[in-house]
């Protein structure tokens, strides 16, 4: 058996030790869930569904709202088209466009879908045309992609960037000032003289 001996400050500084190691804790995990919960929010806020149902317009105009464009619904314009049953090499480029907005089409091979059409105002010039295209089957978006004109190029729709997760001001404060309790209390143990011993086993220490 090993005998450990303590002073009574000793014994202060154990306590106060523990205390701020358990408030650390605590600090931790709360620090720990606001991250959590921002990067669910970001994650959330960065993925549109593709389970949205597109009816009409307005839909569209929500839709398009979850990747950062706004538009006017009333500009919007919609047509069947049909999906080839055989990709060339030219569609499955423009596949892979599609594919980096997040969709795929394969599924709709040989079927007919809306196409759903409306200029991206923020985004055109007066030599360009851009404008968002959402390919709707059962109701439902399978494809996107902007479309400029007249250049005719084809680039993916990217989600909104989502705003990262931060401490507040408040939160930063009470930081600071935990820290300084933890700084004061550990100064203010001072050693003193020897009041107490406490007997630890021996098997409480790890052996080789």
């Amino acid at each position: 058996m090993f005998v450990c001996t303590l002073r009574k400050g000793g014994l202060k500084k154990l306590a106060a030790v523990c205390v701020c190691g358990a408030a650390l804790a605590a600090v931790a995990i709360g620090v720990g869930k606001i991250w959590q919960d921002g990067d669910a929010v970001d994650v959330a806020a960065a993925q549109p569904s593709m389970a949205q149902q597109i009816t009409g317009a307005q839909d569209l105009q929500t839709f398009l709202a979850g990747y950062g464009l706004e538009v006017d619904p009333t500009s919007a314009e919609v047509t069947a088209v049909k999906i080839p049953r055989k990709w060339d090499e030219s569609f499955q480029a423009f596949h892979d466009v599609v594919k980096q907005s997040g969709f795929e089409l394969t599924k709709c091979k040989n079927k007919e879908v809306d196409k759903w059409v409306v200029p991206v105002p923020a985004q055109s010039t007066e030599e360009l045309t851009t404008y968002a295209v959402v390919l709707v089957y059962q109701n439902e978006p399978r494809g996107a992609y902007l479309l400029q004109k007249p250049s005719g190029e084809v680039l993916p729709l990217t989600p909104k960037a989502a705003a990262s997760a931060a401490l507040t001001e408040e939160e930063i404060t009470a930081n600071a000032n935990f820290a300084s309790s933890v700084a004061a209390a550990e100064t203010q143990a001072a050693p003193e003289e020897v009041t107490e011993t406490q007997a630890i086993p021996e098997d409480a220490y790890p052996t080789e």
